[in-house]
């Protein structure tokens, strides 16, 4: 159960806030690719530190209701995760760092630390400590690859030749 809710947690922090950031360009569009790239990718807002408040609900077989989530993270070293249930009581715990991955789940009173690669197999996906900061700040970066370029609707499009 604290797996399916912990996974549902982590989605909702990943999919319940975005920013709005519009990029708006005047002028010449005959740059190269690695100019938009370098554009798009100076266009990140970087702080110390940074901590959001929201709400989730969470339904699953064994829990139904509504979690309170506290995330908190201080720039490439920490990343502290909370959600609390009723009457503000803290129900888990999460906190995540380069090398490694804790959780705390209040209500079975069990403690779970291992490595940071941990949350690629719990995920089944290759997830890093920087790529879950960079989702939650909604920071893009696009890797230097080979593009192609082409301009649509007034706006850049870039196309991978690799096809990642």
């Amino acid at each position: 159960m604290s797996r399916q809710v912990f996974l549902i947690i982590l989605l909702g922090f990943f999919t319940s806030c975005k920013t709005n950031k519009l990029t708006t360009h005047k002028g010449s569009f005959d740059k190269s690719v690695k100019e938009i790239i370098k554009k798009v990718n100076n266009q990140n807002t970087y702080y110390e530190w940074l901590k959001l408040n929201g709400s989730v609900d969470v339904k699953t077989k064994d829990f139904k209701g509504s979690l309170k989530i506290s995330i908190k993270n201080r720039t490439d070293s920490v990343i502290w995760a909370s959600a609390s249930g009723f009457l503000g009581i803290e129900m888990f715990r999460a906190i995540l760092t380069k090398d490694s991955v804790c959780f705390i789940n209040k209500i079975n009173k069990t403690y779970l630390k291992r490595p940071a690669s941990y949350l690629n197999s719990l995920t089944k996906s290759t997830l890093s400590f920087y790529s879950i900061q960079d989702m939650i700040t909604g920071r893009i970066k696009i890797p230097p690859n080979n593009y192609t370029t082409q301009l649509i609707d007034g706006g850049f499009f870039l196309a991978s030749e690799n096809h990642f």
